[in-house]
């Protein structure tokens, strides 16, 4: 009979295991469960809000208050009012209410861990909505709270994970652009505060990360302005500005709006076709 595997081994195979086979193991194993929660937990993506995402393991709690659970590497992630396949489903009590069922699967999969490693972290509804009792803290590489001020879920992020590769968020005013967390983040994503404030162009040309993206409506950007206050005033750290529009008609007005407004000094780039089968 081959021997059993030593605490420290069982330790080392535990934290690097898939995430979500592990806990499906752990839960089933009574030796597991009394050590799980004293060994990292490592995840590529955490999702919190009404629903609890780990990795690819979806869960959720259904109107009829059931606990649903869904690998979305095998089906297409619906809406909550649509329809969905279930791998797998386990009756709730009646007597619990939605939030705190919630409490208790964040909880469950989350609280009580001396360590929870995550690449991206998503979160999703309000601070004060949320389900989290959770004790846990996490470590984390990028951080999208594009609904949410990220100062509010700075008390469960170990220090040790700033700065963060990539952080989306709202601002709560101008005094933002000064926190270290959002000046240290080398990927911004977020909404302007005031979107025809000269302030907030200065505030914005001083952010010293290396890409700014916008995603919202281009009619609530003016553009120009900010190209203008580039061009007079340049700056040696480079910083690339991306914005995202899906109405092709708000982008081809807006390109034509830019190209009116700098005709006289716009450049043709030199450009030679190359001879790709030689001559």
């Amino acid at each position: 009979m081959p021997v059993g595997l030593s605490y420290p081994g069982l330790r080392c195979i535990l934290e690097y295991l898939d995430a979500v086979k592990r806990i499906h193991i752990a839960s089933r194993c009574a030796v597991l469960q009394r050590c799980k929660k004293s060994v990292p937990l490592r995840l590529n993506y955490l999702c919190i809000g009404s629903e609890l995402r780990l990795d690819y393991c979806l869960i959720w709690l259904s109107y009829e208050m059931e606990l649903e659970f869904n690998d979305t590497r095998r089906t297409r992630v619906q809406t909550r009012d649509e329809p969905r396949s279930v791998l797998h489903a386990v009756s709730v009590p009646q007597n619990l209410d939605h939030q705190t069922v919630n409490e208790k699967i964040n909880q469950y999969y989350l609280g009580g861990r001396t360590s929870v490693y995550v690449k991206r972290l998503d979160i999703f509804g309000s601070a004060s909505t949320l389900a989290w009792s959770v004790d846990s803290m996490f470590k984390i590489t990028e951080l999208n709270a594009e609904d949410n001020y990220f100062e509010d879920f700075l008390p469960i992020i170990d220090p040790i994970s700033f700065p963060l590769k990539s952080l989306q968020t709202k601002t709560a005013g101008l005094h933002t652009y000064d926190h270290p967390v959002f000046r240290s983040a080398e990927a911004l994503s977020f909404n302007l505060f005031e979107e025809h404030s000269e302030t907030e162009i200065i505030c914005l040309h001083k952010l010293p990360c290396k890409t700014i993206l916008f995603e919202y409506d281009l009619e609530w950007i003016n553009i120009v302005r900010m190209i203008r206050y580039w061009m007079e005033n340049p700056k040696e750290i480079g910083t690339k500005y991306i914005f995202v529009e899906y109405n092709r008609k708000l982008v081809y007005n807006e390109l034509l709006h830019i190209k009116r407004e700098f005709e006289g000094i716009r450049h043709d780039l030199n450009y030679e076709r190359p001879n790709t089968f030689g001559t």
